[in-house]
């Protein structure tokens, strides 16, 4: 398979890696330690409460860290942003 996007990183954490969910302290302390595992700062993540509709919001680094409320997608042209 030829992949167009050589330098998309992506990846998922699995049922050892405990809750992620973005509503309780012990779910964001999970995502903490994974992105910590996966050497992503998170302050460079950038979070998706999904609305289940079709909005998308572009991101930029002055989202860093933020959760995006009441949104289905997020997208950037940005450099070591991470988007969940």
């Amino acid at each position: 398979m030829d992949f167009k996007f050589k330098n998309l990183l992506y990846g998922l954490s699995d049922k050892y890696d405990g809750q992620m969910r973005l509503s309780d302290d012990v779910a964001i302390e999970n995502r903490r330690k994974f992105f910590n595992k996966t050497g992503i700062k998170i302050e460079n993540v950038v979070s998706a409460r999904l609305a289940h509709g079709n909005q998308i919001e572009t991101i930029d680094h002055n989202d860093k860290g933020k959760i995006i409320d009441n949104i289905d997608g997020l997208i950037t042209d940005k450099r070591n942003l991470f988007l969940t």
